[in-house]
């Protein structure tokens, strides 16, 4: 059986300005300075180790064509009209781009509080949740079913697209990456579709990571896809020690250089305390 992680970390956005900041909302989203100022008054609201972009799980999704309503302080970014009405549209759209729009923005972000020292975490969006910002969701899992062939090259489009997007947030100073799919979660898509996604999806997806990614950088997997990988068989759980009483988003930056996956809790969980060891995930070679 693959177990589920009760999420409740992520508001996609929403009350973003519950503290006490100047900074206007449209701005959180697209302009990379006030941006790297919220996630700087953020990270000391919320006592976290490190800075975290972008501030919802639609960025890679508009950057491919797909109409976003930006929200505001109370409600966060979603899909507005969605770029692809078919399968072939999918495997139609052109590769990331990531000199223009909001994903440029970001990246600019996060190169800036690099240099002021900070250590900085990017969330890269996993495919079922990238793929349901682009077409109608429903569609999605009937081309699965109908047309498996198309939608593993749509895959193949969505992997070098993490790829990419992985690689270009290390050359802007990104030591964390957060990897997460919400939609792709075993509570939705069901143990069958999970365990077809973990094989033909996330496991070469990671194995790729891991031989592309600088050996200091870590992928911090969300527990949905922890769980997925270990429970079917894909993965390890290999103890390691770390400082004790400490919160988790100090592991994360301490495992830096020591391993190149986790996945103990959610990355936004910062009321977690660890124990004397951390769980390190190892993945299994064919």
């Amino acid at each position: 059986m693959i177990r589920d992680f009760p999420c409740s970390a992520d508001k996609n956005g929403a009350d973003l300005l519950e503290f006490d900041t100047d900074i206007g909302f449209a701005d959180v989203h697209f302009c990379a300075e006030k941006m790297a100022q919220f996630a700087l008054e953020a990270k000391a609201f919320s006592g976290a180790e490190f800075c975290m972009l972008p501030f919802c799980h639609t960025v890679e999704a508009e950057a491919l064509g797909a109409v976003i309503n930006h929200g505001d302080h109370k409600n966060g970014p979603r899909v507005k009209d969605y770029a692809c009405r078919t399968v072939d549209d999918l495997l139609a759209l052109p590769p990331l781009e990531f000199d223009k729009g909001r994903i440029a923005e970001v990246l600019k972000a996060c190169k800036i509080l690099e240099s002021k020292g900070e250590t900085v975490a990017l969330e890269i969006t996993g495919p079922l949740t990238l793929l349901s910002s682009l077409i109608d969701p429903v569609r999605i899992f009937r081309a699965m079913r109908k047309e498996p062939e198309k939608m593993n090259e749509v895959f193949e489009k969505i992997r070098k697209n993490i790829i990419a997007f992985a690689l270009e947030a290390e050359k802007n100073g990104v030591t964390i990456i957060s990897y997460a799919d919400p939609t792709g979660g075993v509570s939705i898509v069901g143990p069958a579709v999970m365990d077809v996604m973990v094989k033909n999806f996330t496991v070469p997806l990671l194995k790729e990571l891991d031989r592309a990614l600088k050996a200091e950088t870590l992928v911090n997997l969300c527990p949905k896809t922890a769980f997925a990988l270990i429970d079917t068989g894909c993965a390890e759980v290999i103890e390691a020690e770390c400082e004790a009483n400490v919160g988790y988003g100090k592991i994360c930056k301490q495992m830096r250089g020591r391993a190149r996956f986790i996945g103990h809790t959610c990355i936004k969980n910062t009321s977690f305390r660890t124990g004397a060891k951390i769980g390190v995930i190892k993945l299994k070679q064919e």
